[in-house]
């Protein structure tokens, strides 16, 4: 996600938005509109899908992170486990919300969150369990 600097002394409107004289801009998108005079500041901060990534060997609790690594709000997310070794099963936000979500050994597990309804999994394990943990924004 490239870094782009209005060079010119006057506001400019990039995709909609107002970019005021000498502000940095960072986006993903087309940026290329008649008129506009941008230059290339930089090729940060890079874009990263991942905003956890855990490797799990004692029950717990893990908490999906509320923002991502640019500092914006998460409202849409995948979850994906992998157990490698054991059994554990999986509660989202409380131990008392049953049923869980058993997992077996080899056992991999997708979980997409259209809208921010889980914001904790409560994690018991077998003796001896990996379980892998990835959570990944959603656009």
């Amino acid at each position: 996600m490239p870094t782009y600097k209005n060079v010119t002394l006057s506001r400019q409107s990039i995709n909609g938005k107002i970019v005021e004289s000498g502000q940095e801009v960072c986006s993903f998108g087309y940026l290329d509109e008649r008129g506009v005079q941008l230059i290339h500041v930089s090729d940060k901060p890079f874009y990263n899908p991942v905003v956890l990534s855990e490797k799990i060997e004692k029950s717990c609790t893990v908490e999906i992170p509320k923002k991502d690594n640019l500092g914006k709000f998460i409202d849409k997310f995948s979850v994906h486990f992998c157990l490698e070794n054991g059994e554990a099963e999986v509660l989202f936000n409380s131990f008392e919300n049953k049923p869980s979500l058993k997992l077996y050994p080899g056992c991999k597990w997708n979980l997409r969150c259209f809208e921010r309804q889980i914001d904790k999994l409560v994690i018991v394990g077998s003796k001896n369990f990996i379980l892998w943990i990835i959570v990944e924004k959603l656009s």
